[in-house]
């Protein structure tokens, strides 16, 4: 028996685990820190901070 894994994306968090850590965020998405890894810090519009 032959058993394969899919690794699709990765699952790096950031900010407080309210971002993903991506190589391009979505064009909805901001970009507030870098990761660790190197990546961008991608933060989906519904956890972005308000700005006042």
């Amino acid at each position: 028996m032959t058993v394969s894994t899919l690794c699709l994306g990765s699952t790096e968090r950031c900010w407080n685990s309210r971002g993903i850590c991506r190589e391009q965020c979505y064009r909805s998405e901001k970009i507030y820190i870098f990761c660790p890894s190197g990546k961008l810090c991608c933060v989906k519009p519904k956890n972005q901070p308000l700005v006042t």
